[in-house]
């Protein structure tokens, strides 16, 4: 307030050296027009700060999105190596089974040789084994023939030692007859 009384009072002052009231009008006129101007650049003044508070808040937004984005280039870039990682171990594993497979294969192409081998072994055995029970039958054929042939011997034996002691018994008895 004291400075827009001294303010008057300095227009007052000029417009009264400047020869009277009309002077005064236009230098009143000046000022309500620099208060114009002024008030009309103050309200601009508050339309920037207010357009810069919202472009600071858009900078802000941007810069969060910037931030989260970056976290989730970040993310997506551990999650990058972790698959790289993986795809190592993978790699690894592959290779390790094919390894596998390969002493397996070899180890398998042995037996299969061996069983090859086994077979025919038991092929000689079986045939051999026919041939045993084709002469253990000849055998027992002839076995049982001897066995036969005894049993008849020893039929005959005794029908023979009975008759030579009927033999033995009439000439006792024709002796003692006689």
């Amino acid at each position: 307030a004291h400075c827009q009384r001294s303010r008057n009072s300095v227009f007052l002052h000029a417009a009264r050296s400047t020869g009277g009231i009309m002077s005064f009008s236009i230098v009143k006129m000046r000022r309500d027009g620099k208060d114009v101007i002024i008030q009309a650049l103050e309200a601009e003044v508050a339309k920037l700060k207010d357009s810069v508070r919202e472009e600071t808040t858009k900078v802000q937004s941007l810069e969060r999105k910037g931030q989260s984005q970056q976290d989730l280039v970040r993310e997506l870039e551990l999650e990058a190596i972790e698959l790289r990682s993986e795809t190592n171990r993978c790699k690894i594993r592959v290779q390790e089974l094919e390894h596998l497979c390969e002493t397996q294969s070899r180890d398998i192409s042995v037996y299969k040789t061996k069983l090859n081998q086994a077979l025919q072994e038991l092929q000689v055995c079986r045939g051999a084994a026919t041939s045993l029970r084709g002469q253990a039958a000849a055998s027992s054929r002839h076995g049982h023939e001897l066995s036969m042939g005894a049993s008849e011997a020893i039929a005959a034996e005794r029908l023979l030692h009975a008759e030579a002691q009927q033999r033995a018994a009439h000439r006792i008895s024709a002796m003692e007859t006689a």
